[in-house]
């Protein structure tokens, strides 16, 4: 029979569960942790409520098609290697462009999303697989960081634009060609450290 402090870990568990999609092991971290974190009833129900709770609707509970991001991915790729090999500065505020859209309104709605689900999506024989759209978000942001690095050198230095643009077409390379999402990686483990880090305040 569980306690009924088991029984609210298991609660916010399952909530977890619903209201995220690859970011699951960070936060469910939080709820598997929290009977060993917690010294007492009382400091336990205080973080559930302050902290746990917080983190479970600061969720925009949007959920995007996994492959698109990947296509986008093919697009940025083929945008940056031709703006590294023709030194055209146009491709680079394009795809610059492109990024802020999905740093600051999500990648579902960029021009190459626009691409995915109007002429890719519906000829895809595979089955849709969602995920929760702020690690791709997060990773159009690390994009977009770089291209802006790479436009102020445009007039300061043009190594740092070839550069800071290598990085991003690396990034955006490994997801195309592996399906590895540096971005989201990187906002998976500041993730899990602000799990960790919660759970070091409460002891």
């Amino acid at each position: 029979m569980l306690k009924k402090k088991q029984k609210i870990v298991l609660f916010l568990y399952l909530k977890l569960r619903c209201a995220y999609g690859k970011d699951i092991d960070a936060k469910a971290e939080i709820a598997i942790n929290l009977q060993e974190q917690i010294p007492s009833e009382k400091y336990f129900f205080r973080l559930f409520k302050l902290r746990c709770m917080s983190l479970i609707y600061e969720s925009t509970e949007t959920n995007i098609d996994a492959r698109g991001p990947r296509f986008s991915a093919l697009l940025t790729t083929i945008v940056l290697g031709v703006a590294l090999a023709t030194s055209n500065p146009w491709l680079l505020l394009l795809q610059t462009a492109v990024f802020a859209i999905g740093a600051f309104k999500g990648p579902q709605h960029t021009p190459y999303a626009f691409v995915f689900k109007k002429f890719v999506k519906t000829k895809l024989k595979s089955e849709a697989v969602v995920e929760d759209v702020r690690p791709p978000q997060f990773a159009q942001r690390v994009g977009f960081g770089f291209t802006a690095v790479a436009v102020l050198g445009l007039f300061f230095s043009p190594t740092l634009t070839t550069v800071a643009v290598s990085f991003a077409l690396a990034a955006a390379f490994l997801n195309a060609a592996f399906n590895f999402c540096l971005g989201c990686e990187i906002y998976l483990r500041i993730a899990r450290l602000r799990a960790k880090s919660a759970g070091a305040k409460a002891k």
